[in-house]
């Protein structure tokens, strides 16, 4: 039987699926990740974001490494814009190296403090690098939670 080309990203042939399937290999979730892996399907299933739209459940599990005392989640990214807005979690004693910004990026301050050289910040503060700006290093020495929107550095775009 011959298939035709997909119609959308959505249909997948019954060739396919089974490809699909056979593929698949059963994994042994704990009661702690099957429990959450449940309450995030039937959030989208039952609770739909409107259409055009999407929702990024806060009891998803998507903290990232970005060095020994700092953490990122990424809340959305632009691959074609080349921008993201992600939370960063910096624990205390943490540093996030001098760098430079080749296009505006906000800083949100939402719990604890950071210094970024000698300039402080602390929570409900507001920092804005302009395009072409030069941030010395960034440290925190209570820990700190940031709400970021700026660029996607050069090498992160393979990141989730």
């Amino acid at each position: 039987m011959k298939t035709s080309k997909h119609k959308s990203p959505e249909s997948i042939d019954e060739r396919l699926a089974g490809r699909l399937a056979a593929g698949l290999q059963p994994v042994e979730l704990g009661a702690n990740r099957r429990s959450r892996l449940r309450h995030r399907i039937l959030d989208r299933v039952l609770d739909p974001a409107p259409e055009g739209t999407f929702t990024l459940r806060a009891a998803d599990p998507s903290w990232s490494a970005f060095n020994d005392r700092v953490e990122v989640r990424f809340l959305r990214r632009d691959l074609a814009l080349g921008d993201q807005t992600i939370l960063i979690r910096m624990h205390p004693g943490a540093v996030i190296d001098a760098h430079s910004h080749a296009m505006e990026e906000e800083c949100y301050v939402i719990d604890g403090e950071i210094e970024i050289g000698n300039h402080r910040l602390r929570r409900g503060d507001m920092h804005v690098a302009s395009r072409g700006a030069k941030h010395e290093r960034i440290r925190s020495a209570t820990g700190a939670l940031l709400l970021v929107r700026g660029e996607i550095p050069a090498g992160a775009a393979s990141l989730p």
